[in-house]
């Protein structure tokens, strides 16, 4: 979303540190990263993570993450203007055929790469998700400022980012 010029510049804007993941709209190998603008900072963030929480380098995890990269590069702006293309027509969809989307008052279902659903009625977002999994539709379970669901999450969340690639 960002790199797609679609969200706004978070380290530009004044945070001082970013962490984001490596694969769902990234579409790489499952990895985590983490953004700063301060040399300062980085240095600090160096000293933790080696060799503190990581011992090694992998360099197939590295080579595996230029693919998606030049992805971005070259198709990133297009790739980002579908997944919310697709996510809003996702969510279109799902709501007209009276499936529980939720949203803004004022503001729609959504402006990015993933459709939240409140599942209190489905027992939860870890009761919704089961037979969805079944059908090879993975969701992540979240929580949203609705009413709790006892034990669970109270709702799900899909993601075009896949479909759209």
């Amino acid at each position: 979303m960002i790199a797609g010029g679609e969200f706004q510049k978070p380290l530009k804007e004044g945070a001082d540190l970013m962490t984001g993941s490596t694969y769902k709209s990234f579409g790489g190998p499952p990895s985590r990263m983490v953004f700063t603008s301060s040399a300062e900072l980085a240095a600090r963030l160096d000293i933790i993570a080696f060799p503190g929480l990581t011992a090694n380098f992998d360099l197939s995890r590295a080579a595996a993450i230029v693919i998606p990269v030049l992805d971005l590069l070259t198709q990133g702006r297009e790739y980002t203007k579908m997944c919310i293309f697709n996510t809003k027509a996702l969510a279109e969809t799902l709501h007209t055929r009276e499936c529980e989307v939720f949203h803004v008052s004022g503001k729609g279902f959504t402006n990015s790469l993933h459709v939240a659903l409140p599942a209190a009625t489905y027992g939860g977002g870890d009761t919704a998700s089961k037979p969805l999994e079944k059908t090879n539709l993975f969701t992540s379970k979240i929580g949203l400022p609705l009413p709790p669901v006892p034990g669970y999450f109270n709702a799900i969340r899909l993601g075009t980012q896949e479909i759209t690639r």
